[in-house]
Protein backbone atom coordinates (compact mmCIF):
# COMPACT_ATOMS: atom_id res chain seq x y z
CA UNK A 1 0.00 0.00 0.00
CA UNK A 2 1.17 3.42 -0.96
CA UNK A 3 1.52 6.16 1.68
CA UNK A 4 -0.54 8.65 2.00
CA UNK A 5 0.13 11.82 0.49
CA UNK A 6 0.24 15.26 2.67
CA UNK A 7 -2.91 16.49 0.38
CA UNK A 8 -4.39 13.49 1.82
CA UNK A 9 -3.25 14.30 5.36
CA UNK A 10 -4.68 17.59 5.18
CA UNK A 11 -7.93 16.51 3.78
CA UNK A 12 -10.32 16.08 6.49
CA UNK A 13 -12.12 12.72 6.78
CA UNK A 14 -15.69 12.62 5.41
CA UNK A 15 -18.55 10.64 8.19
CA UNK A 16 -20.35 8.01 5.82
CA UNK A 17 -23.51 10.13 7.35
CA UNK A 18 -24.30 13.17 9.47
CA UNK A 19 -23.95 13.80 12.61
CA UNK A 20 -26.75 13.15 15.26
CA UNK A 21 -25.95 16.34 17.13
CA UNK A 22 -26.04 18.06 13.39
CA UNK A 23 -29.36 16.62 12.71
CA UNK A 24 -30.87 17.93 16.11
CA UNK A 25 -29.70 21.20 15.31
CA UNK A 26 -30.91 21.62 11.83
CA UNK A 27 -34.52 20.20 13.58
CA UNK A 28 -34.54 22.94 16.07
CA UNK A 29 -33.32 25.22 13.67
CA UNK A 30 -36.21 24.68 11.61
CA UNK A 31 -39.19 26.11 13.95
CA UNK A 32 -36.82 28.98 14.45
CA UNK A 33 -36.53 30.13 10.70
CA UNK A 34 -40.39 29.28 10.53
CA UNK A 35 -41.53 30.96 13.44
CA UNK A 36 -39.06 34.30 12.69
CA UNK A 37 -40.75 34.32 9.26
CA UNK A 38 -43.88 33.70 9.88
CA UNK A 39 -44.85 34.75 13.36
CA UNK A 40 -42.72 37.76 14.55
CA UNK A 41 -43.84 40.35 11.83
CA UNK A 42 -47.59 39.41 12.58
CA UNK A 43 -47.02 39.99 16.35
CA UNK A 44 -44.85 42.97 16.04
CA UNK A 45 -47.00 44.52 14.21
CA UNK A 46 -49.78 44.03 16.22
CA UNK A 47 -48.07 44.93 19.67
CA UNK A 48 -48.89 48.25 20.60
CA UNK A 49 -48.95 47.70 24.37
CA UNK A 50 -51.71 47.47 26.91
CA UNK A 51 -52.88 51.10 27.12
CA UNK A 52 -55.58 52.58 25.50
CA UNK A 53 -57.40 49.04 24.42
CA UNK A 54 -54.50 47.19 23.56
CA UNK A 55 -55.64 44.18 26.02
CA UNK A 56 -52.99 42.27 28.35
CA UNK A 57 -54.28 39.02 25.69
CA UNK A 58 -52.87 39.65 22.97
CA UNK A 59 -49.40 40.34 24.92
CA UNK A 60 -48.88 37.36 26.84
CA UNK A 61 -48.22 35.56 23.29
CA UNK A 62 -45.72 37.87 21.91
CA UNK A 63 -44.04 37.22 25.61
CA UNK A 64 -44.10 33.37 25.50
CA UNK A 65 -43.17 33.32 21.55
CA UNK A 66 -39.99 35.74 22.42
CA UNK A 67 -38.57 33.51 24.80
CA UNK A 68 -39.57 30.21 22.57
CA UNK A 69 -37.59 31.59 19.85
CA UNK A 70 -34.52 32.31 22.71
CA UNK A 71 -34.44 28.87 23.78
CA UNK A 72 -34.96 27.29 20.16
CA UNK A 73 -31.80 29.31 18.75
CA UNK A 74 -29.75 28.61 21.98
CA UNK A 75 -30.41 24.79 21.68
CA UNK A 76 -30.07 24.80 18.01
CA UNK A 77 -27.14 26.89 18.74
CA UNK A 78 -25.27 24.65 21.34
CA UNK A 79 -25.82 21.53 19.09
CA UNK A 80 -24.38 23.15 16.20
CA UNK A 81 -21.14 24.68 18.50
CA UNK A 82 -20.48 21.48 19.53
CA UNK A 83 -20.65 19.66 16.31
CA UNK A 84 -18.22 22.31 15.13
CA UNK A 85 -15.53 22.60 17.90
CA UNK A 86 -15.60 18.64 17.60
CA UNK A 87 -14.72 18.67 14.09
CA UNK A 88 -12.73 22.18 13.67
CA UNK A 89 -11.83 22.96 17.09
CA UNK A 90 -13.22 26.65 16.43
CA UNK A 91 -16.55 28.03 15.71
CA UNK A 92 -17.65 27.92 12.14
CA UNK A 93 -19.34 31.04 10.71
CA UNK A 94 -22.98 29.26 11.18
CA UNK A 95 -22.05 29.27 14.96
CA UNK A 96 -21.25 32.94 15.46
CA UNK A 97 -24.17 34.59 13.19
CA UNK A 98 -26.13 31.94 15.14
CA UNK A 99 -24.60 33.17 18.77
CA UNK A 100 -25.19 36.95 17.08
CA UNK A 101 -29.15 36.10 16.55
CA UNK A 102 -29.14 34.43 19.95
CA UNK A 103 -27.67 38.18 21.49
CA UNK A 104 -30.17 40.38 19.06
CA UNK A 105 -33.02 38.14 20.42
CA UNK A 106 -32.55 38.16 23.64
CA UNK A 107 -32.10 42.00 23.55
CA UNK A 108 -35.48 42.46 21.54
CA UNK A 109 -37.24 40.42 24.01
CA UNK A 110 -35.56 41.92 26.70
CA UNK A 111 -37.02 45.16 25.33
CA UNK A 112 -40.43 44.24 24.70
CA UNK A 113 -40.95 42.79 27.94
CA UNK A 114 -40.23 46.27 29.55
CA UNK A 115 -41.98 48.03 27.40
CA UNK A 116 -45.47 45.29 28.96
CA UNK A 117 -44.30 45.85 32.30
CA UNK A 118 -43.87 50.12 31.28
CA UNK A 119 -47.57 50.12 29.36
CA UNK A 120 -49.25 48.36 32.30
CA UNK A 121 -47.85 50.49 35.03
CA UNK A 122 -48.87 53.58 33.13
CA UNK A 123 -52.12 52.10 32.66
CA UNK A 124 -52.97 52.47 36.29
CA UNK A 125 -51.32 56.41 36.19
CA UNK A 126 -54.00 58.70 35.71
CA UNK A 127 -53.03 62.47 35.00
CA UNK A 128 -53.75 65.00 37.63
CA UNK A 129 -56.67 66.47 35.05
CA UNK A 130 -58.48 63.95 34.01
CA UNK A 131 -59.00 60.11 34.04
CA UNK A 132 -56.83 59.99 30.38
CA UNK A 133 -54.19 57.55 31.33
CA UNK A 134 -50.56 59.06 30.27
CA UNK A 135 -49.04 58.79 27.06
CA UNK A 136 -46.90 55.51 26.63
CA UNK A 137 -43.59 55.30 24.45
CA UNK A 138 -45.50 52.90 21.82
CA UNK A 139 -47.55 55.97 21.25
CA UNK A 140 -45.29 58.35 21.42
CA UNK A 141 -43.16 57.16 18.49
CA UNK A 142 -46.54 56.86 16.50
CA UNK A 143 -45.53 60.17 14.31
CA UNK A 144 -48.84 62.42 14.35
CA UNK A 145 -50.93 61.96 17.72
CA UNK A 146 -54.09 62.14 17.46
CA UNK A 147 -54.96 63.59 20.33
CA UNK A 148 -56.54 67.32 21.92
CA UNK A 149 -54.17 70.01 21.71
CA UNK A 150 -52.90 70.76 25.64
CA UNK A 151 -52.58 74.65 24.49
CA UNK A 152 -55.23 75.10 23.66
CA UNK A 153 -59.75 74.45 24.65
CA UNK A 154 -62.27 74.08 22.32
CA UNK A 155 -64.95 74.75 25.25
CA UNK A 156 -64.74 79.10 25.48
CA UNK A 157 -65.57 81.15 28.39
CA UNK A 158 -69.38 82.69 27.86
CA UNK A 159 -72.67 84.25 28.83
CA UNK A 160 -74.54 82.14 31.52
CA UNK A 161 -78.18 80.72 30.86
CA UNK A 162 -80.71 83.71 32.80
CA UNK A 163 -84.32 83.16 34.34
CA UNK A 164 -86.09 84.76 31.39
CA UNK A 165 -83.97 82.60 28.62
CA UNK A 166 -85.87 80.00 26.34
CA UNK A 167 -84.81 76.48 27.28
CA UNK A 168 -84.65 73.33 25.62
CA UNK A 169 -83.30 70.29 28.06
CA UNK A 170 -82.37 67.13 27.32
CA UNK A 171 -81.91 64.21 29.92
CA UNK A 172 -79.03 62.08 28.79
CA UNK A 173 -78.03 58.63 30.18
CA UNK A 174 -74.48 57.27 29.18
CA UNK A 175 -74.57 53.50 29.47
CA UNK A 176 -72.54 50.06 27.86
CA UNK A 177 -74.48 48.48 25.19
CA UNK A 178 -74.09 45.79 22.67
CA UNK A 179 -73.81 47.44 19.14
CA UNK A 180 -75.35 45.50 16.63
CA UNK A 181 -73.71 46.64 12.89
CA UNK A 182 -75.99 45.17 10.27
CA UNK A 183 -78.26 42.35 9.85
CA UNK A 184 -75.94 39.71 9.57
CA UNK A 185 -75.71 40.57 13.09
CA UNK A 186 -71.82 41.23 13.92
CA UNK A 187 -71.53 43.46 16.98
CA UNK A 188 -69.48 45.40 18.94
CA UNK A 189 -69.59 43.88 22.52
CA UNK A 190 -67.80 46.50 24.01
CA UNK A 191 -70.14 49.27 22.99
CA UNK A 192 -71.14 52.90 24.26
CA UNK A 193 -73.60 55.61 23.87
CA UNK A 194 -75.17 58.36 25.00
CA UNK A 195 -78.98 58.38 24.56
CA UNK A 196 -82.20 60.03 26.00
CA UNK A 197 -83.44 58.58 29.07
CA UNK A 198 -87.17 58.65 27.49
CA UNK A 199 -85.70 56.08 24.91
CA UNK A 200 -83.44 54.18 27.00
CA UNK A 201 -86.03 51.11 27.31
CA UNK A 202 -86.33 50.66 23.79
CA UNK A 203 -82.25 50.73 23.53
CA UNK A 204 -82.60 47.73 26.00
CA UNK A 205 -85.84 46.28 23.93
CA UNK A 206 -83.77 46.54 20.67
CA UNK A 207 -80.72 44.86 22.20
CA UNK A 208 -82.31 42.10 23.68
CA UNK A 209 -84.05 41.19 20.36
CA UNK A 210 -80.56 41.39 18.55
CA UNK A 211 -79.28 39.08 21.81
CA UNK A 212 -81.90 36.33 20.59
CA UNK A 213 -81.86 36.96 16.89
CA UNK A 214 -78.32 36.10 17.54
CA UNK A 215 -79.11 33.10 19.63
CA UNK A 216 -81.64 31.74 17.14
CA UNK A 217 -80.60 28.70 14.80
CA UNK A 218 -80.95 28.54 10.83
CA UNK A 219 -83.66 26.64 11.07
CA UNK A 220 -85.83 28.97 13.38
CA UNK A 221 -84.52 32.46 12.21
CA UNK A 222 -85.75 35.73 14.31
CA UNK A 223 -85.59 39.64 13.53
CA UNK A 224 -83.35 41.63 14.35
CA UNK A 225 -84.01 44.78 15.54
CA UNK A 226 -81.83 46.15 12.76
CA UNK A 227 -83.55 48.33 10.17
CA UNK A 228 -82.53 48.90 6.44
CA UNK A 229 -81.05 52.19 6.29
CA UNK A 230 -81.23 52.91 9.78
CA UNK A 231 -84.77 54.52 9.87
CA UNK A 232 -86.01 54.69 13.45
CA UNK A 233 -83.56 52.93 15.49
CA UNK A 234 -83.11 53.49 18.91
CA UNK A 235 -79.73 52.46 18.71
CA UNK A 236 -77.87 55.25 16.51
CA UNK A 237 -75.42 57.83 17.77
CA UNK A 238 -77.08 60.78 20.11
CA UNK A 239 -77.83 63.68 17.81
CA UNK A 240 -79.59 66.68 19.97
CA UNK A 241 -80.57 69.94 18.33
CA UNK A 242 -80.68 73.31 19.79
CA UNK A 243 -82.37 77.17 18.27
CA UNK A 244 -80.17 80.15 18.58
CA UNK A 245 -81.11 82.26 21.20
CA UNK A 246 -82.29 79.43 23.48
CA UNK A 247 -80.20 78.20 26.45
CA UNK A 248 -79.33 74.30 26.13
CA UNK A 249 -79.75 72.07 29.16
CA UNK A 250 -78.41 69.14 29.18
CA UNK A 251 -78.98 66.61 32.58
CA UNK A 252 -76.07 63.53 32.22
CA UNK A 253 -76.57 60.49 34.18
CA UNK A 254 -73.69 58.29 34.48
CA UNK A 255 -75.19 54.90 33.55
CA UNK A 256 -72.47 52.44 32.89
CA UNK A 257 -72.30 48.88 34.51
CA UNK A 258 -69.97 47.04 32.91
CA UNK A 259 -66.91 46.21 35.27
CA UNK A 260 -67.93 48.41 37.92
CA UNK A 261 -68.46 51.24 35.05
CA UNK A 262 -66.51 54.12 34.44
CA UNK A 263 -66.41 57.82 34.46
CA UNK A 264 -67.91 59.95 31.66
CA UNK A 265 -68.34 63.18 31.26
CA UNK A 266 -69.66 65.68 28.17
CA UNK A 267 -67.65 67.51 26.26
CA UNK A 268 -69.50 70.00 23.58
CA UNK A 269 -66.59 71.37 21.05
CA UNK A 270 -66.86 75.03 19.50
CA UNK A 271 -69.67 75.87 22.32
CA UNK A 272 -69.48 77.79 25.94
CA UNK A 273 -70.88 75.16 27.82
CA UNK A 274 -70.48 74.97 32.10
CA UNK A 275 -70.99 73.08 34.60
CA UNK A 276 -74.56 74.71 36.33
CA UNK A 277 -74.20 74.05 39.43
CA UNK A 278 -71.03 75.99 39.61
CA UNK A 279 -71.01 78.25 36.95
CA UNK A 280 -67.16 76.47 35.74
CA UNK A 281 -66.01 75.66 32.13
CA UNK A 282 -66.92 71.93 31.37
CA UNK A 283 -63.72 71.35 30.00
CA UNK A 284 -61.35 68.49 30.52
CA UNK A 285 -59.50 70.07 33.30
CA UNK A 286 -62.30 70.75 35.71
CA UNK A 287 -62.92 67.67 37.90
CA UNK A 288 -66.70 68.69 38.65
CA UNK A 289 -67.28 68.01 34.63
CA UNK A 290 -66.82 63.75 34.76
CA UNK A 291 -69.00 61.84 36.87
CA UNK A 292 -68.54 58.41 38.38
CA UNK A 293 -70.96 55.80 37.59
CA UNK A 294 -74.74 56.76 39.43
CA UNK A 295 -74.30 60.26 39.37
CA UNK A 296 -75.74 63.22 38.02
CA UNK A 297 -74.49 66.63 36.43
CA UNK A 298 -76.09 69.19 34.86
CA UNK A 299 -74.51 71.36 31.99
CA UNK A 300 -75.57 74.75 30.15
CA UNK A 301 -75.23 76.48 27.16
CA UNK A 302 -76.21 79.81 25.96
CA UNK A 303 -76.57 79.75 21.98
CA UNK A 304 -76.24 83.38 21.48
CA UNK A 305 -78.78 84.71 18.38
CA UNK A 306 -75.75 85.63 16.03
CA UNK A 307 -74.61 81.76 17.12
CA UNK A 308 -73.11 80.18 13.49
CA UNK A 309 -76.03 77.41 12.42
CA UNK A 310 -74.18 74.19 12.54
CA UNK A 311 -72.67 71.15 14.23
CA UNK A 312 -70.63 70.31 17.32
CA UNK A 313 -69.40 67.46 18.33
CA UNK A 314 -69.40 65.97 21.76
CA UNK A 315 -67.69 62.72 23.67
CA UNK A 316 -66.59 61.84 26.92
CA UNK A 317 -63.08 62.83 29.02
CA UNK A 318 -63.87 59.60 31.05
CA UNK A 319 -61.72 57.66 29.67
CA UNK A 320 -61.64 59.49 26.07
CA UNK A 321 -60.33 56.99 23.03
CA UNK A 322 -61.56 53.57 24.80
CA UNK A 323 -64.86 55.09 24.68
CA UNK A 324 -64.77 57.06 21.97
CA UNK A 325 -63.98 54.23 19.30
CA UNK A 326 -66.82 52.21 20.94
CA UNK A 327 -69.67 54.91 20.44
CA UNK A 328 -69.85 57.47 23.06
CA UNK A 329 -70.46 60.46 21.11
CA UNK A 330 -72.71 62.68 19.23
CA UNK A 331 -73.36 65.95 18.03
CA UNK A 332 -75.68 69.21 18.45
CA UNK A 333 -76.80 70.80 15.72
CA UNK A 334 -77.56 74.19 16.00
CA UNK A 335 -80.31 75.59 14.29
CA UNK A 336 -82.02 78.68 13.04
CA UNK A 337 -84.16 80.56 15.68
CA UNK A 338 -87.77 79.71 15.88
CA UNK A 339 -86.88 76.46 14.15
CA UNK A 340 -89.28 73.32 14.74
CA UNK A 341 -88.20 69.46 14.04
CA UNK A 342 -90.12 67.29 12.31
CA UNK A 343 -89.69 62.98 11.96
CA UNK A 344 -89.53 62.68 7.87
CA UNK A 345 -91.27 59.35 8.96
CA UNK A 346 -94.24 60.06 10.93
CA UNK A 347 -94.08 63.92 10.47
CA UNK A 348 -94.06 64.45 14.26
CA UNK A 349 -91.83 66.50 16.59
CA UNK A 350 -88.50 65.23 16.48
CA UNK A 351 -86.73 65.07 19.72
CA UNK A 352 -83.23 63.66 18.31
CA UNK A 353 -82.28 61.15 15.35
CA UNK A 354 -79.78 61.66 12.40
CA UNK A 355 -82.44 62.62 10.03
CA UNK A 356 -84.78 65.72 10.33
CA UNK A 357 -86.83 68.04 8.51
CA UNK A 358 -86.00 71.54 9.73
CA UNK A 359 -89.20 74.00 9.79
CA UNK A 360 -87.63 77.40 9.52
CA UNK A 361 -89.70 80.27 9.77
CA UNK A 362 -87.36 83.01 8.68
CA UNK A 363 -86.17 80.92 6.02
CA UNK A 364 -85.89 77.76 3.44
CA UNK A 365 -87.28 74.00 4.82
CA UNK A 366 -84.85 71.80 4.91
CA UNK A 367 -83.79 67.92 4.99
CA UNK A 368 -80.73 67.31 7.35
CA UNK A 369 -78.84 64.19 7.55
CA UNK A 370 -76.24 63.96 10.09
CA UNK A 371 -73.82 61.27 9.27
CA UNK A 372 -70.95 60.09 11.37
CA UNK A 373 -68.29 58.46 10.28
CA UNK A 374 -66.33 56.49 12.99
CA UNK A 375 -64.67 53.08 13.33
CA UNK A 376 -65.20 50.06 15.71
CA UNK A 377 -62.15 49.98 18.21
CA UNK A 378 -58.52 50.37 17.70
CA UNK A 379 -56.73 49.67 15.17
CA UNK A 380 -56.21 46.12 16.39
CA UNK A 381 -59.72 45.70 17.91
CA UNK A 382 -61.89 42.96 16.37
CA UNK A 383 -65.30 42.77 16.87
CA UNK A 384 -67.80 39.78 16.68
CA UNK A 385 -69.50 38.04 13.86
CA UNK A 386 -73.36 36.53 15.05
CA UNK A 387 -71.34 33.06 16.81
CA UNK A 388 -69.39 35.69 19.43
CA UNK A 389 -65.99 35.16 16.87
CA UNK A 390 -63.93 37.56 16.02
CA UNK A 391 -64.18 39.09 12.47
CA UNK A 392 -61.16 37.95 10.43
CA UNK A 393 -58.59 41.28 9.25
CA UNK A 394 -59.04 40.22 5.91
CA UNK A 395 -62.25 39.93 3.79
CA UNK A 396 -61.06 36.38 2.20
CA UNK A 397 -63.15 37.27 -1.37
CA UNK A 398 -62.10 40.79 -1.67
CA UNK A 399 -58.96 41.18 0.77
CA UNK A 400 -60.14 44.34 2.07
CA UNK A 401 -58.88 45.07 5.63
CA UNK A 402 -60.55 45.14 8.73
CA UNK A 403 -64.10 43.99 7.00
CA UNK A 404 -66.86 45.93 9.31
CA UNK A 405 -64.10 48.14 11.00
CA UNK A 406 -65.16 51.64 9.42
CA UNK A 407 -69.05 52.55 10.36
CA UNK A 408 -71.63 54.89 9.89
CA UNK A 409 -73.47 55.75 12.42
CA UNK A 410 -72.72 52.59 14.20
CA UNK A 411 -73.58 50.53 11.18
CA UNK A 412 -71.18 48.93 8.84
CA UNK A 413 -72.22 46.08 5.93
CA UNK A 414 -68.73 44.89 4.53
CA UNK A 415 -69.11 43.17 1.36
CA UNK A 416 -67.51 39.84 3.18
CA UNK A 417 -71.56 39.05 4.79
CA UNK A 418 -73.04 39.76 1.60
CA UNK A 419 -70.72 37.37 -0.65
CA UNK A 420 -70.45 34.85 2.06
CA UNK A 421 -74.33 34.36 1.86
CA UNK A 422 -74.10 34.58 -1.91
CA UNK A 423 -71.37 31.84 -2.44
CA UNK A 424 -74.06 29.75 0.29
CA UNK A 425 -77.14 29.62 -1.01
CA UNK A 426 -75.31 29.27 -5.47
CA UNK A 427 -71.94 28.20 -4.19
CA UNK A 428 -70.15 31.20 -6.36
CA UNK A 429 -69.77 34.53 -6.01
CA UNK A 430 -69.86 37.70 -8.34
CA UNK A 431 -67.62 40.87 -6.80
CA UNK A 432 -70.10 42.52 -9.38
CA UNK A 433 -72.84 42.42 -7.35
CA UNK A 434 -71.27 43.40 -3.82
CA UNK A 435 -72.94 46.55 -4.29
CA UNK A 436 -76.49 45.63 -5.37
CA UNK A 437 -79.54 46.36 -3.55
CA UNK A 438 -80.96 44.27 -5.97
CA UNK A 439 -78.91 41.26 -5.19
CA UNK A 440 -78.93 41.61 -1.50
CA UNK A 441 -81.49 44.32 -0.31
CA UNK A 442 -80.67 48.01 0.93
CA UNK A 443 -77.97 47.84 3.59
CA UNK A 444 -77.99 48.65 7.37
CA UNK A 445 -76.35 51.47 6.64
CA UNK A 446 -77.92 55.48 6.43
CA UNK A 447 -80.04 55.76 3.27
CA UNK A 448 -80.55 59.84 2.78
CA UNK A 449 -84.50 59.70 1.20
CA UNK A 450 -85.05 62.65 -0.29
CA UNK A 451 -87.32 64.55 -3.18
CA UNK A 452 -85.81 66.08 -6.21
CA UNK A 453 -84.76 69.46 -5.08
CA UNK A 454 -85.51 69.25 -1.74
CA UNK A 455 -83.19 71.67 -0.17
CA UNK A 456 -80.36 69.37 1.95
CA UNK A 457 -77.99 70.30 4.73
CA UNK A 458 -75.47 67.26 5.12
CA UNK A 459 -73.95 67.44 8.95
CA UNK A 460 -70.94 65.25 8.44
CA UNK A 461 -69.28 64.22 11.17
CA UNK A 462 -66.16 62.54 12.69
CA UNK A 463 -66.89 60.53 15.62
CA UNK A 464 -63.82 58.05 15.88
CA UNK A 465 -60.20 58.63 17.18
CA UNK A 466 -58.28 56.29 14.31
CA UNK A 467 -58.25 57.30 10.80
CA UNK A 468 -59.59 60.19 8.72
CA UNK A 469 -62.15 59.17 5.94
CA UNK A 470 -63.50 61.29 2.73
CA UNK A 471 -66.76 62.09 2.62
CA UNK A 472 -68.50 61.47 -0.93
CA UNK A 473 -71.75 61.14 -3.14
CA UNK A 474 -70.74 59.49 -6.09
CA UNK A 475 -72.75 60.38 -9.21
CA UNK A 476 -70.90 63.44 -9.64
CA UNK A 477 -74.34 66.33 -9.32
CA UNK A 478 -73.88 66.76 -5.64
CA UNK A 479 -71.42 68.87 -4.68
CA UNK A 480 -71.74 72.26 -1.87
CA UNK A 481 -69.61 75.42 -1.64
CA UNK A 482 -66.42 75.31 0.60
CA UNK A 483 -67.64 77.85 2.73
CA UNK A 484 -71.29 77.64 2.51
CA UNK A 485 -71.47 81.15 4.77
CA UNK A 486 -68.86 83.48 2.10
CA UNK A 487 -71.70 83.16 -0.39
CA UNK A 488 -75.37 82.39 -0.92
CA UNK A 489 -74.85 78.38 -1.09
CA UNK A 490 -77.58 77.90 -3.54
CA UNK A 491 -79.19 75.07 -1.62
CA UNK A 492 -82.75 75.56 -2.27
CA UNK A 493 -82.49 77.38 -5.71
CA UNK A 494 -83.99 73.98 -7.53
CA UNK A 495 -83.35 73.07 -11.08
CA UNK A 496 -80.94 75.61 -12.73
CA UNK A 497 -79.76 74.58 -16.07
CA UNK A 498 -76.90 77.33 -16.20
CA UNK A 499 -75.30 77.84 -13.08
CA UNK A 500 -71.95 79.73 -12.66
CA UNK A 501 -69.30 78.36 -13.59
CA UNK A 502 -66.81 79.32 -11.28
CA UNK A 503 -68.34 80.67 -7.85
CA UNK A 504 -67.44 84.03 -7.20
CA UNK A 505 -65.81 83.79 -3.34
CA UNK A 506 -65.37 80.20 -2.48
CA UNK A 507 -65.27 76.84 -4.55
CA UNK A 508 -67.31 73.93 -4.98
CA UNK A 509 -66.10 70.23 -4.29
CA UNK A 510 -68.12 66.93 -4.44
CA UNK A 511 -65.46 65.55 -1.88
CA UNK A 512 -64.24 66.58 2.11
CA UNK A 513 -61.75 64.52 3.82
CA UNK A 514 -61.95 64.56 7.55
CA UNK A 515 -60.45 64.04 11.01
CA UNK A 516 -61.05 62.92 14.00
CA UNK A 517 -63.47 64.85 15.93
CA UNK A 518 -63.74 67.50 12.97
CA UNK A 519 -67.61 68.21 11.61
CA UNK A 520 -68.66 69.97 8.47
CA UNK A 521 -72.13 71.28 7.53
CA UNK A 522 -72.77 70.84 3.74
CA UNK A 523 -75.22 72.58 1.43
CA UNK A 524 -76.16 70.54 -1.40
CA UNK A 525 -75.84 72.98 -4.47
CA UNK A 526 -79.74 73.39 -6.11
CA UNK A 527 -80.86 70.90 -3.49
CA UNK A 528 -81.35 67.08 -3.81
CA UNK A 529 -80.09 65.88 -7.20
CA UNK A 530 -77.95 68.73 -7.88
CA UNK A 531 -78.21 71.14 -10.28
CA UNK A 532 -79.10 69.20 -13.19
CA UNK A 533 -81.98 67.24 -10.65
CA UNK A 534 -80.68 63.80 -11.25
CA UNK A 535 -82.86 60.96 -9.54
CA UNK A 536 -81.72 57.46 -8.71
CA UNK A 537 -79.60 56.03 -5.79
CA UNK A 538 -76.19 57.62 -5.08
CA UNK A 539 -73.47 55.98 -3.34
Amino acid sequence: MSKPTALHQRLPLKSPRPHRRWLAARLLLLPCLVFMLCAIPSIALAHGGVNDGHDASSISPLRQGWFALLVLLAAGSLCTGCYRLQCNGRLAARGRLLLALIAITAALAACTIAADRRAQAELLVLTADSFEPAMNGHEASEGVTLASDLDTESVQPGRRCTAGDPVRAYAVAAIDVEITLNRYLDYDPEGRMYVLEDDLARVRAEEAQNQASRAASAQTPSEPAVSLGLQGDAIQPLILRVNQGECLRITLRNATERAGGEPVSFHLHGSSLYVAGSGAAAVAANPDTIIAPGEIVTYEWWVAEDEREGTHYFHSHGRTREQTNHGLFGAVIVEPQGARYLDPLSGDELQSGWAAIIEDPNGSDFREFALVYHEIGTERFRHRDRNGLQVQLLDRFTDAYKPGGRALNYRSEPFMNRLALQYQTEGRIDNSLAYSSYAFGDPATPILRSYLADPVKQRVIHGGSEVFHVHHVHGGGIRWRRQPDAEPSAFDSGLDKHPPLLPQVTERLDSQSIGPSESYDLENECGSGGCQLSAGDFL
